[in-house]
């Protein structure tokens, strides 16, 4: 399966909700990613923020009362947009063929644009179409720096100790 979101982005309405957001968090994007919006912002269920508002205090623990405004503003803003606009994957999307589906409106990649602590790599740019950027999205690791120096990425992989998948 290969992500329609990660090849083309997102509504642009959408990506600046979640631009907006990142930066009252100062770059940090783990109260979004992984707090009580993570299936929203993490994994790009945008059809899910009514669900994660009504239970956005059962995920809430460990933010700041700064983070959690940030990202419950995040979700109701979200939650103003109509659904056509939040969820702009085609119905009939394949799955495996992203190139194939364009998107009807205007989507934009929702990166934070290149900066020193990037090495300069400008981290909009999707690393999933290498074997390593395959890989790190498998085991859950969507936010990564591509500018991490391969050894410490290999060592982060070796201390996950990943079995093989059931066939």
């Amino acid at each position: 399966m290969k992500c329609w979101y990660c090849y083309w982005g997102w509504a642009k309405p959408v990506a600046e909700i979640y631009l907006r957001a990142l930066a009252d968090l100062g770059g940090n994007e783990s109260p979004l990613d992984y707090g009580p919006g993570h299936i929203v912002w993490g994994d790009e269920n945008f059809d899910s923020a009514e669900w994660c508002l009504e239970h956005f205090d059962e995920y809430a623990d460990g933010l700041s009362e700064h983070e959690k405004r940030v990202v419950r503003r995040s979700l109701e803003e979200l939650v103003a947009l109509p659904m056509e606009v939040r969820c702009v994957e085609p119905e009939d999307y394949d799955g495996e063929h992203p190139e194939n589906y364009p998107p009807a409106v205007e989507v934009v990649h929702a990166e934070p644009p290149a900066t020193e602590e990037t090495g300069g790599i400008d981290s909009r740019v999707p690393i999933w179409d290498n074997w390593l950027g395959r890989l790190l999205k498998r085991f859950g690791l969507y936010r990564i720096h591509t500018s991490y120096p391969i050894d410490e990425l290999l060592a982060h992989l070796h201390s996950m100790k990943i079995e093989k998948p059931q066939q």
